[in-house]
């Protein structure tokens, strides 16, 4: 799924509730950083993984993306392996670890 900007974006991750939040920093409406922040405070979806992939100029993009609450961030332009990899892991460390319970 994909939004044309920040604003569409929080909409679709409210209904939908993705396995994964791929963000650029520079959105039309609410940038990605702020559509972080929004996403990690609201309990609903906080839970929900956050890769911010950036080719913008701002200072420091890891400490910004980290302060938003990112999970991880990549600068464009990305190798595309390494991409799957973080996506793989970030949907990977979300899930609930299998019970250990014994089943009856």
């Amino acid at each position: 799924v994909a939004a044309a900007d920040g604003e569409q974006g929080l909409a679709l991750v409210q209904q939908q509730k993705p396995a994964l939040v791929v963000l650029d920093v520079v959105m039309p409406k609410i940038d990605g950083l702020e559509v972080c922040r929004r996403l990690k405070r609201d309990p609903q979806t906080r839970h929900i993984p956050v890769l911010i992939l950036t080719a913008s100029g701002i200072r420091r993009p890891e400490e910004a993306a980290k302060e938003a609450g990112a999970d991880a961030w990549m600068r464009k332009p990305y190798d595309s392996k390494e991409l799957i990899e973080t996506v793989k892991r970030l949907v990977a460390e979300s899930q609930p670890p299998p019970s250990t319970q014994p089943t009856a």
